[in-house]
């Protein structure tokens, strides 16, 4: 027993040190990235925002050249009844009729890198979705993003991060 002990703790020691010693010449490497964020909606008693389907929204991905230039996987969101009161929302069935979404802020953030020169544009169901311009649509959205702009400083590696808030309402009718 107590030589099966030695010989396992032996190997248990060969087999750390293989794992901690540098990787070869030959042997390329790549960093992974997750990130996560806790799901919030702003709704009011009689609308409230969702993912498809009445769920939670997805995140999107940014697609990054070397040059900092990107395009985007869409995000989807709907318009939804409010079943229960902007204190605590519960999603009902889709808005009938048309919605008029808009794009009231948004951030672009790098980790190292003066991204003020992006030239970020939205894009939602192929329609400009600007800052300040409503855009009437039915209750379904697939909003993307894009920079156009090459950032000259921006490193290798680095990570990008746009964040938007997107607004719903029901048409004032006269």
């Amino acid at each position: 027993m107590k030589k099966s002990m030695i010989v396992m703790a032996s190997g248990l020691v060969l087999m750390s040190a293989a794992a901690n010693a540098a990787l070869p010449t030959t042997q390329a490497a790549e960093t992974l990235t997750w990130k996560g964020l806790v799901p919030f909606s702003v709704a009011t008693d009689d609308l409230m925002i969702t993912g498809d389907l009445g769920g939670p929204i997805r995140a999107g991905f940014l697609n990054v050249e070397k040059d900092g230039t990107f395009s985007s996987t869409a995000i989807n969101v709907e318009a939804h009844d409010n079943t229960g009161d902007a204190a605590s929302p519960a999603a009902g069935d889709p808005i009938a009729g048309d919605v008029v979404w808009g794009l009231a802020s948004y951030s672009i953030d790098a980790s190292t890198t003066d991204m003020s020169g992006a030239n970020v544009k939205f894009v939602a169901d192929g329609s400009a979705l600007d800052i300040g311009t409503p855009l009437t649509e039915d209750y379904a959205l697939a909003v993307n993003v894009s920079n156009d702009a090459a950032i000259t400083d921006i490193a290798p590696g680095e990570r990008i991060q746009v964040s938007a808030v997107v607004t719903a309402e029901l048409p004032i009718l006269p």
